[in-house]
């Protein structure tokens, strides 16, 4: 009886539509668009109209043909009556695309009455989806020779998006073996995206450096993307549409870490002035706009589209800009971020070329070329990046090596010269060179005796070496015997390191430095005392009456500058204070991942006789964190003269070096310390003692 109900309905169906025209399906070797005409649409303003009530006369014959699919707006139900016949000779399933509608019902409705009806659509539960047939929501109808259908379909739209329809129609086993063609495609490149992101997750671990961070990102981003425009993030995870339909804004968070890769592949470029800066503009501005683009496509997609589209416009020309900037000015390194981004370029145009004429469909992975040449062209940058700053690195090496042999060389050469002017002197003054020599050998013996019981003195490096305490200690006197001296003690569970600058060069600050380390030795040792403070403040009654220092005039004014700090290995706190050097913690910012430089300054008062000795040394106590750098120092370092106008190194380029470095372990750090001094000081003399005392805890 009910199929006797259906056939009859049926009949009244095709007296409504014969007004209609009838889509024949000819080929099955191609996908075809079904044009608008071939469509008609009944608008239910008021919801309420059923299966059942389209299949009556009155309400079938409201059904008007359309020439454009209207925007579809939130608060109206549309039904889409759709005749399909099989013009062939043989039985074929028909797949027919729909787009991105949102949530649709599909109604088939034969000659014989009999009705097959499923739900698809973008936010749809996929448990409750036809089979998976191809990446946009699609739905098959079979048909016999000859055979006509008509087919309805039921379109709500969801709260969150309108739907964006586009009819087409493809044969069903022929439209599977393209699709073999694209998942084979799609394996070799998601492969090669698994490669990439893989091995720079490894580089990045290996050797923590954050431009491998940012390449995995993009890489990680990038993948979704396409996992999600392809429609195998809904075969992963069926029964989210929601999920995956917030991540339809994750490509422009891939752009973010696109211009940070920029800004990494452009470090070294000074033209123009201000690009750094844009640079970093661009960034925060992109990394806005994604968050807002995101947020709008959650709660208004029309506006979404509107939005993206012009965002996506105003990202495309930045990226333009910079790369022919970087073409202009940029370096070799550079090249690879422009050539990568060609590519790109290209296939995004040749993908969009191909969807507009309709050409070949083999061509639609242009896009996808494109991006993974542009990927491995990134790839192949970082590695010339890293390629480069180890030459940089084996070049100040090398560069340090020639000047000690060249200074060693313009030693020797003056002596011999010196040599050669006395002997061809007269033999009068033959026996006054001898005794000159013989003074200056007993000197400079007198001297090097000095300087052995010098470094006797001097503590051991052996004691700083700690499981969570990583140092490097760059020491370069100016003389033979130095005026700078360092000092460690281990007394239980407390590291005392000292850094300290006496007054003079050469002998007379050897012997401050002498009368220093002494005190040094009684006071921790004898007292017990581990407070820096204290420390200083019995350092200086003590040197003041070792020097006799009451203040009056014509009485020496000899003293030093000092930093020191007492280490609790225990805690992990650190003490300080300091007479005129301060200490520098350098710590990583966790928010911003950026290196941050904290000064604990020092009192403005010697160690010696001053205006202000009256007065107790601060001490300063803070807690240590996994990964600071603690650096002590004299001022020997900044008061270099050198550089292209034979000026000061002074303090603020002293930090800056300082932060470049944080990548650096310990040991490579002295190493381009003093590469760095050496660069500097040029042909210039050393004009003080160089003492810097470097400590990362780990």
């Amino acid at each position: 009886m009910k199929r006797i109900i259906n056939i009859i309905l049926f009949v009244f169906v095709a007296i409504a539509a014969k007004s209609q025209t009838v889509f024949q399906l000819k080929s099955v070797n191609e996908t075809v668009i079904i044009d608008s005409s071939y469509v008609n649409l009944l608008i239910d303003t008021t919801n309420t109209i059923l299966f059942k009530d389209v299949l009556e006369v009155e309400t079938a014959n409201r059904f008007v043909p359309f020439k454009n699919i209207p925007k579809l707006e939130k608060r109206n139900t549309y039904w889409l009556r759709i005749q399909l016949q099989n013009s062939t000779d043989r039985e074929y399933d028909w797949l027919v695309h729909m787009g991105f509608p949102s949530v649709a019902t599909i109604i088939v409705l034969d000659t014989a009455g009999q009705v097959k009806q499923f739900k698809t659509g973008t936010l749809e539960l996929g448990k409750n989806k036809p089979p998976y047939e191809s990446f946009d929501q699609s739905f098959s109808v079979n048909l016999q020779a000859h055979e006509q259908k008509t087919v309805f379909i039921l379109l709500k739209n969801n709260e969150l998006m309108s739907s964006i329809l586009s009819l087409k129609i493809s044969e069903l086993s022929n439209y599977r073996k393209q699709e073999q063609q694209r998942y084979l495609f799609q394996g070799i490149f998601f492969g090669l995206l698994l490669m990439m992101f893989l091995y720079n997750l490894f580089l990045f671990f290996t050797t923590r450096d954050l431009s491998y961070l940012y390449y995995v990102l993009f890489v990680g981003i990038i993948g979704l993307f396409f996992l999600n425009i392809g429609g195998l993030l809904e075969q992963i995870i069926p029964n989210s549409p929601r999920l995956i339909f917030a991540l339809g804004a994750s490509h422009y968070y891939a752009f973010v870490f696109y211009f940070v890769l920029l800004r990494v592949f452009s470090a070294n470029i000074t033209k123009p002035a201000n690009l750094d800066k844009w640079l970093k503009t661009t960034i925060y501005t992109s990394a806005i706009g994604s968050v807002l683009i995101t947020v709008v496509l959650l709660i208004d997609f029309d506006l979404f589209i509107m939005l993206s589209s012009v965002f996506t416009v105003l990202i495309v020309l930045t990226l333009l800009a910079f790369s022919v900037i970087l073409s202009l000015y940029g370096s070799k390194l550079s090249k690879y971020f422009v050539l990568g981004t060609f590519f790109m370029i290209i296939g995004a145009l040749v993908m969009v070329a191909v969807i507009v004429s309709g050409s070949n469909y083999s061509f639609l992975y242009a896009f996808e070329i494109g991006v993974a040449a542009e990927i491995v062209i990134f790839s192949f940058g970082l590695s010339y990046r890293f390629k480069l700053n180890e030459q940089l690195r084996l070049h100040a090496q090398e560069k340090l090596i020639e000047q000690l042999k060249e200074n060693e060389h313009i030693k020797d050469e003056a002596n011999r010269m010196l040599e050669q002017k006395v002997i061809e002197r007269t033999a009068e003054l033959n026996n006054e060179k001898i005794k000159v020599e013989e003074s200056h050998k007993r000197i400079k013996d007198s001297i090097n005796y000095a300087s052995r019981i010098q470094e006797a003195m001097l503590p051991s490096v052996e004691i700083l070496k700690l499981d969570f305490l990583d140092h490097f200690l760059l020491y370069k006197p100016r003389d033979i015997v130095s005026g700078d001296f360092y000092w460690f003690r281990q007394i239980e569970n407390y590291i005392f390191i000292v850094a300290a600058d006496c007054t003079g060069h050469g002998v007379p600050g050897a012997f401050m430095s002498m009368l220093g380390i002494s005190q040094l030795n009684e006071i921790v040792a004898s007292r017990e005392v581990n407070q820096p403070n204290e420390i200083l403040n019995e350092l200086r009654r003590r040197i003041k009456k070792s020097l006799h220092q009451e203040g009056q005039a014509g009485q020496t004014t000899d003293g030093m500058d000092i930093a020191i700090c007492v280490i609790d290995i225990e805690n992990k706190t650190i003490q300080f204070s300091g007479a005129h050097n301060p200490m520098y913690i350098i710590r990583k910012n966790e928010s911003t991942n950026a290196y941050e430089l904290l000064e604990t300054k020092a009192d403005k008062m010697p160690i010696g006789v001053h205006p202000k000795e009256n007065q107790q040394f601060k001490n300063n106590v803070l807690q240590l964190l996994p990964g600071d750098a603690v650096y002590l120092f004299s001022d020997g370092y900044v008061s270099q003269f050198g550089g292209a106008k034979n000026e000061k190194f002074k303090t603020k380029r002293f930090q800056e070096l300082l932060l470049t470095l944080q990548h650096e372990p310990m040991a490579a750090q002295k190493e381009l310390l003093a590469a760095a001094i050496t660069a500097w000081k040029g042909n210039y003399e050393q004009i003080d003692d160089i003492l810097v005392i470097g400590l990362k805890v780990s």
